[in-house]
């Protein structure tokens, strides 16, 4: 199932072979290095039409986009939150990873390119930090959860046990449910 997903977002990745964005012959990482300047483009060409931006911390340009646009920004991790302390005690192999995220999506062109040069995951996370974090790791999980300030909310519902109320959803009276 993983690989038939994956060839086929490949597939769709190499399909706009018509576009100046995308020619065709272009290897993975070069695919990854486009889509990565193309989602930077594209927010910056909507100028006016947002009040915020939310962006996953990895999309580490998002704070430079919402500077730029002029508009409050939150930063959201679907990992563990870095900071500081936490990448202190990093292992090298996962620093090393860092790196090499940026190499395959951002590069010193694509960031000279987006007016970042010198930008790199790491510091962008850990130096760049909008007011808001949100993070979808209960606090109990998150390593070194007490050098998080205020500025990080823990979105997950808390490890204690739940106190419900007595009152019951009538759903045999709900003639319409959205659920998202």
């Amino acid at each position: 199932m993983y690989t038939s997903i994956r060839l086929h977002l490949r597939m769709k990745l190499r399909q706009p072979a018509l576009s100046s964005d995308f020619p065709g012959g272009l290897s993975e990482q070069q695919i990854k290095m486009r889509c990565f300047k193309a989602a930077f483009n594209t927010a910056m060409q909507h100028t006016d039409k947002f009040d915020l931006l939310i962006y996953e911390m990895f999309f580490y340009p998002g704070k430079v986009i919402a500077e730029r646009l002029g508009i409050p920004c939150v930063r959201q991790f679907s990992q563990p939150a870095w900071n500081l302390e936490t990448v202190r005690d990093a292992s090298a192999v996962w620093k090393l990873t860092c790196k090499l995220i940026d190499m395959q999506v951002m590069g010193k062109r694509n960031a000279a390119e987006m007016g970042m040069p010198g930008k790199t995951l790491i510091d962008s996370v850990l130096n760049g930090r909008p007011e808001l974090n949100v993070v979808y790791v209960p606090k109990l999980f998150q390593p070194k959860s007490e050098s998080f300030d205020e500025g990080y909310v823990f979105a997950c519902p808390p490890m204690e046990a739940a106190v419900t109320s007595h009152a019951k959803i009538p759903y045999d009276a709900i003639s319409y449910l959205l659920a998202l």
